[in-house]
């Protein structure tokens, strides 16, 4: 997809990027690839899946360090999330990823979302964050899916 190559060759001053679509059809592929030639460039990016970070989070903060991971997660140059909405939606996962991705947002740090859902089923500091037509693309990923043939 154009927005992600754009992303990895520094082609582009919009930082945020949303893609969505359904199962299957390469969106974590796009995502690994965007972090690996964003490294290769010499930017720090961390690749999470949501569900994953969630839980390290929530770990976090059984052992005090939860300030130090949201600090983190704030600061990286890029942040890239896969698999938004499989995780448990609560009010805990919807605050802790507003959060972070408000604080990205503010200073304009480059962040990658994607998820199943359609972008009008984002929470709404979300889908404000990733419309913003100003940092923000976002694109619909209309590919097969790879897994079954697409069947």
């Amino acid at each position: 997809m154009s927005a992600f190559k754009a992303l990895s060759y520094g082609d582009t001053k919009k930082p945020f990027l949303l893609c969505y679509g359904g199962v299957g059809n390469g969106k974590t592929h796009l995502c690994q690839a965007l972090t690996i030639a964003l490294n290769q460039r010499g930017i720090d990016a961390y690749y999470y899946r949501v569900p994953d970070l969630l839980k390290t989070l929530r770990a976090a903060i059984d052992t005090h360090d939860s300030d130090s991971w949201m600090k983190s997660l704030a600061n990286v140059q890029a942040l890239v999330l896969d698999d938004f909405g499989l995780e448990a939606q609560t009010l805990w996962s919807t605050a802790t990823l507003e959060d972070i991705i408000d604080a990205r947002w503010q200073e304009k740090r480059i962040t990658v979302m994607t998820t199943n859902k359609n972008i009008t089923d984002l929470p709404a500091r979300l889908q404000s964050r990733f419309s913003d037509t100003e940092l923000s693309v976002y694109v619909l990923n209309k590919g097969m899916d790879y897994r079954t043939g697409g069947k």
